[in-house]
């Protein structure tokens, strides 16, 4: 893969060398990179967006599902205003529809069933809760709204141990300084940034911001979007590590390359991979 060296000025994203990354979900859309050693100490993991998996074999919720295999003493819960069973009927109905009129075969109509049939499964257990509210920077007047504090008093343990994921299509910019008030609990964060391209200032000022407590171990661009001029991915996943899981007198090491062989793949798999390479400081 030819090397998409990005402008120097991103330096500040190289990513810390941790050994024991794992990727969870997907080997496409929705699955992440984390460090192993935190996932196993959380009790607690908050997730920004869930997605619609009502018609594609990229399940949404993969992410959260490996994660409860990790640590099944986890309680995960989600927010995600958008995803309605009402999708999951209509693609069944269509799929039904096709079926009968010969456009379709009996095994694709059923697929969308057990789709269904999943995603009820899923948000049955008992470690998780789905809250369908949109994640907020600051509450107005309408219904199906939270903000970060109201999210974190829903928290029976003030003292509990969190991870969180953030994929909320923009609106991550608007959440991100009440999330870091919560920096000594949330231990690690994986948010993808949308519109590094448009909002380029308001992301480089906000990543340094969550640097001041946070070490990047990883970042990966989302090939559903391109790359702007000077080479930064316009949407780009990244995973921050609290500083406090480091040995302070460790030296710190930089990856330089990415993708990851085996740990990375490409969010749309009909396409190539976003290369990131940083030239070594």
């Amino acid at each position: 893969m030819k090397l998409n060296y990005i402008n120097e000025k991103y330096n500040f994203l190289a990513p810390i060398i941790k050994n024991k990354l794992i990727r969870l979900g997907n080997k496409m859309d929705g699955g992440y990179v984390v460090d192993n050693e935190i996932i196993s100490k959380l009790d607690t993991f908050i997730s920004f967006g869930l997605g619609n998996g009502s018609n594609t074999d990229n399940i949404p919720w993969s992410f959260e599902n490996d994660l409860i295999k990790t640590n099944s003493n986890i309680d995960i819960n989600i927010y995600d205003h958008s995803v309605s069973l009402n999708d999951y009927f209509y693609i069944i109905f269509k799929y039904f529809r096709r079926f009968l009129t010969f456009r379709a075969t009996f095994k694709e109509f059923y697929k969308r069933v057990k789709y269904l049939k999943n995603y009820i499964n899923f948000l049955r257990l008992k470690n998780v809760k789905f809250f369908k509210e949109k994640v907020v920077g600051k509450l107005s007047k309408k219904n199906k709204e939270a903000d970060i504090k109201k999210i974190f008093t829903r928290l029976s343990d003030k003292n509990r141990v969190i991870g969180l994921k953030s994929d909320i299509e923009g609106s991550e910019y608007d959440i991100i300084g009440d999330l870091l008030e919560y920096s000594k609990t949330i231990k690690i964060m994986i948010i993808e940034f949308h519109w590094t391209d448009k909002k380029n200032i308001l992301f480089v000022d906000l990543v340094k911001k969550i640097k001041k407590k946070y070490h990047i171990i990883h970042i990966h661009g989302n090939n559903y979007r391109s790359v702007n001029s000077d080479g930064l991915p316009i949407v780009l996943e990244i995973t921050f590590l609290n500083k406090d899981e480091f040995d302070k007198d460790d030296k710190l090491k930089y990856n330089y390359n990415f993708p990851i062989n085996n740990l990375d793949y490409p969010c749309d798999p009909t396409n190539k991979d976003i290369s990131i390479s940083f030239r070594e400081f």
